[in-house]
């Protein structure tokens, strides 16, 4: 975890409480501009990676975010399923900002990526879940080929996975305009779900160790 969550509590729920308010002001005004016209509902777009950014600590802090590694969470983890989401804008301004766009960033969140799914077999051979749990993640960033390269399958994205990300738009145009070095637009129709198993996992750790070892090795050039 990053030094923030390492601060006093006191300073660390201080910090926490004030980007949450700064959250509900802006939701506030928000609700206020849709009475005036309902044109204003487009602000959404804005909103949602706002929330994101705000609301990250809270999040964090009371367990409904779960960090598998510094960019890789799961959303209300349980025993029986994983949901995989990439980190936050608040994650990228913590874990990302000293990384030089492009390449750099690519490769590193490819580290974190590997880092989060190598967590999961751990999670699994130390007994905390078990090998029958249900992984899966929704996304544009990775294709089929190295989706199936680590025992996972890949399918259409279902309506409220798109939706989450169009309505994330904006943050994800500025993180792949980031991972890109360049403006560029995120490939949106290329979103998909990824799904695999602990047990898949287990059985292909060994190509997500040498991957992540190789990234590693390549980071350090």
């Amino acid at each position: 975890m990053h030094k923030f969550y390492e601060l006093p509590s006191w300073l660390k729920w201080t910090c926490t409480l004030v980007l949450f308010a700064c959250f509900l002001g802006i939701v506030g005004l928000w609700f206020k501009l849709i009475t005036i016209h309902f044109a204003f509902y487009l602000l959404i777009f804005l909103i949602a990676p706002f929330y994101h950014f705000t609301l990250t600590p809270l999040m964090t802090l009371t367990g409904i975010y779960k960090y598998l590694s510094p960019m890789l969470l799961v959303y209300q983890a349980s025993p029986e399923q994983y949901d995989l989401h990439n980190g936050t804008g608040f994650d990228y301004f913590l874990h990302m900002r000293n990384t030089r766009p492009g390449r750099d960033i690519r490769r590193r969140l490819l580290i974190y990526y590997m880092e989060g799914l190598l967590k999961i077999i751990q999670e699994i051979e130390s007994g905390l879940i078990p090998e029958s749990i249900a992984i899966k993640g929704t996304s544009y960033f990775f294709s089929t080929a190295t989706a199936k390269r680590f025992g996972f399958t890949t399918e259409p994205a279902p309506k409220d996975g798109k939706l989450n990300l169009y309505f994330n738009y904006f943050e994800i145009l500025w993180m792949y305009a980031l991972a890109q070095g360049r403006i560029a637009l995120p490939p949106l129709k290329n979103i998909q779900m990824a799904k695999t198993s602990g047990q898949s996992l287990i059985n292909n750790k060994g190509k997500i160790e040498l991957y992540y070892n190789f990234l590693l090795t390549r980071s350090k050039k």
